[in-house]
């Protein structure tokens, strides 16, 4: 989905203020405990429990189903709309007068992917080893959050597909939870539009400090014109046998995109971000 308030990256110092702003209004949400909780499941069509599908409320990022594909709102809450998204499933933009305490969703027929051609060019973007890497980036993990770097579009890339990616994330901690990959094109912004994905990609970091690399060759991918996001999106780290576990990424300097939860929209930045490296191959 195509977020009306992007920030593009000259306006990111007045967006982080902004931010600050909506941080407290999450974390005052959170404190309400009076309030009661309704629960929700989402499933597919033959009946299994969907995990880590992403709600968003009103355009607000953020909601994640649980394992067991659950989650609650509150009973104050009158959301005008919500929109579900999983890849490899349609995505559903639903009222809320219509939303049903289970919730299905169809999942998308196989697509012939593109065939990566062997023994052709590779060029590595984003992060090489000729930067400095600088210090790590720690978070504290009690909400949902959704980073990573920007790619433009050369000419050069027209017949390529995007084959790898790398990335240095661990959890000194002994208790983790998964992250989940996402790989988008851009909208006219710069801001993160289309998950082109055809098979979601959810790994668990390991717990010293090294580099991890997570294939995209069978997704057969084309290096999109509008240019390309990968990010790394924590999935519930607000859970209470996770909630102290904080990881760790490598940082370096570049162009940046993320999200909080239950902010609207995409924020942009050029600074401290993941040191993401990806990997194309193809002609040139």
């Amino acid at each position: 989905m195509v977020s009306r308030k992007f920030k593009p990256p000259n306006d990111f110092a007045r967006s982080s203020v902004t931010m600050k702003k909506l941080i407290s209004l999450v974390l005052f949400s959170f404190s309400i405990a009076s309030a009661q909780q309704i629960a929700y499941t989402v499933k597919d069509q033959e009946g299994k429990p969907l995990p880590y599908v992403s709600i968003q409320v009103n355009d607000r990022y953020g909601i994640l189903t649980d394992n067991a594909g659950k989650f609650t709102l509150y009973n104050y809450e009158k959301p005008q709309h919500l929109l579900f998204e999983k890849v490899g499933f349609s995505s559903l933009n639903i009222t809320h007068d219509k939303l049903n305490q289970v919730v299905v969703l169809e999942k998308l027929p196989e697509k012939a992917l593109t065939p990566l051609i062997q023994g052709t060019k590779v060029l590595n973007l984003g992060y090489s080893k000729k930067q400095k890497l600088i210090k790590d980036i720690r978070f504290r993990a009690n909400y949902n959050y959704e980073a990573g770097i920007t790619l433009p579009y050369e000419t050069r890339y027209k017949s390529m597909l995007l084959a790898k990616v790398r990335l240095m994330v661990y959890f000194p901690e002994k208790t983790s939870f998964p992250l989940r990959l996402n790989v988008y094109s851009l909208d006219s912004k710069g801001a993160p539009a289309r998950n082109l994905l055809h098979k979601e990609i959810i790994f668990q970091a390991p717990n010293t400090k090294q580099w991890t690399e997570i294939s995209l060759e069978e997704q057969g991918i084309p290096f999109p014109e509008s240019g390309v996001a990968l990010t790394v999106e924590l999935l519930n780290p607000q859970m209470s046998r996770v909630r102290n576990s904080r990881p760790i990424f490598a940082g370096f300097e570049h162009p940046f995109v993320f999200r909080y939860e239950l902010v609207e929209g995409w924020i942009a930045g050029k600074g401290e971000t993941y040191a993401m490296e990806l990997e194309v191959k193809g002609k040139l």
